[in-house]
């Protein structure tokens, strides 16, 4: 079986990840990656940037770079089967696929749940069996479909080698060595009206007054220019509103080191919760119903204050996420659970004040492994994973052997060629 590996995406700070994933599955498989790279200003989803590609290239020569979809498509016409990372935005070319005959995987390899556009797919290999559930509620998929339950591929991130221990991230950052740290994860610009923005600042201003040392991991989407001017004309990132307030925004690769080296991880909205949970730390939402735009109840917060195991979109939070609201689609995600707690911005200061006291409850185990079932560092991982894949395509083969699909492949083939001489003579 010749396989291709297609890279079609990167998250910011993990850009390594499938590049990360191929070398291991090289070990198992015949198989050849292609990698999406091209302008981000003409991306719906970041792509591969040319210092990323010249690192990746600098390891590997034989990795084919792709500027458009049509170069992708044209180089998955001479493999059996498509192994594609990860599922968002993998349509394109999972179709494609199916219409030549070509037996296609869809991995979900990142802790979020970005699972829109109803791909095809002959096997699909979930994280965690509630990613397969928000998947079927997403896609209103009522057909049974070949699946496999996995782990997430994004933890082979979490070795020792690329964590910095407590002394080497003090360092890097050059923080007060007196100090605690506290990381805070301010939601996507998108989110950043007037109200969110005052949460913001009210919240690194409370970190100051603590004496914390005051850490930031921007959002991925900051990182986007384009998209970055749309919410802050100058062009500037979020962490500009703050003024004179003391912080440090931390290189997006060094986030798992981050919460690793800090007493609190806070927010007013993320999806992060399940790597700050997997790491074995609590997260604390402030202000979380102003997020959402949904009205103050006095009795809200009332037994929220405690860390423990709380429903994500939890029955007051789904009961006003009504269709008008922004934020409908959010109750997709309604089966997740975080462990942490919620407060509001008043009650804030007396959680930062119990510095030297230790978190009586911890994450639990059965909670780690509802989020990823697998960590993804040993080769015996990746041999698994290799496994799985390699003895399902084999039996699907065998069943689509003696179907021509000439014509398709011929009227593509024809169709990008034609399109490419009128780019270059425009």
């Amino acid at each position: 079986m010749k396989y291709l590996f297609i890279s079609h995406t990167v998250k910011q700070g993990f850009e390594f990840t499938d590049f990360r994933c191929y070398q291991n599955l090289k070990k198992y498989l015949k198989i050849k990656m292609v990698c999406l790279s091209r302008d981000n200003e003409f991306s719906s989803m970041p792509t591969y940037s040319s210092k990323i590609k010249s690192k990746i290239t600098k390891d590997d020569k034989n990795i084919i770079w792709s500027k458009s979809e049509d170069d992708i498509k044209l180089n998955l016409i001479d493999h059996d089967a498509i192994i594609i990372s990860s599922i968002q935005g993998s349509k394109i070319y999972s179709e494609f696929a199916k219409k030549i005959g070509k037996i296609v995987v869809l991995l979900d390899t990142y802790f979020n749940q970005d699972f829109y556009g109803n791909p095809i797919a002959d096997l699909i290999i979930f994280k965690n069996s509630n990613s397969k559930k928000i998947f079927d509620k997403i896609n209103k998929k009522k057909n049974k479909y070949n699946f496999k339950i996995s782990g997430c591929i994004q933890t082979l991130n979490l070795k020792k080698n690329l964590i910095l221990n407590k002394k080497e991230f003090y360092q890097k950052y050059n923080l007060n060595k007196n100090k605690l740290n506290c990381l805070f994860l301010p939601s996507g610009p998108q989110h950043h009206s007037n109200k969110f923005k005052e949460i913001y600042v009210k919240i690194c201003g409370l970190l100051n007054k603590n004496n914390y040392n005051t850490i930031i991991k921007l959002h991925p989407t900051e990182y986007n220019i384009p998209k970055l001017k749309k919410f802050y004309k100058s062009g500037n990132t979020s962490n500009s509103i703050l003024n004179n307030l003391n912080h440090k925004i931390i290189d997006p690769c060094d986030f798992y080191s981050a919460i690793l080296n800090s007493k609190f991880i806070l927010a007013i909205n993320t999806n992060s919760f399940h790597e700050v949970n997997f790491l074995g730390k609590p997260i604390i939402y402030v202000e979380r119903l102003q997020f959402y735009n949904i009205k103050f109840s006095k009795n809200y917060f009332l037994n929220k204050k405690k860390f423990q195991i709380y429903e994500y979109i939890n029955k007051y939070i789904y009961k006003n996420l009504t269709k008008n609201n922004q934020y409908y689609t959010e109750r997709n995600k309604s089966i997740l659970k975080y462990f942490g707690c919620e407060v509001q911005i008043s009650d804030l200061s007396t959680l930062l004040n119990k510095k030297k006291q230790k978190n009586k409850l911890q994450v639990s185990t059965k909670l780690k492994k509802e989020i990823s079932p697998l960590i993804y560092n040993n080769k015996k991982s990746f041999y698994n994973l290799a496994k799985d894949i390699d003895n399902f395509c084999k039996k699907k083969n065998d069943q689509i052997k003696g179907i021509n699909f000439k014509k398709d492949i011929v009227f593509f083939k024809v169709k990008a060629l034609i399109k490419k001489i009128l780019y270059i003579k425009s």
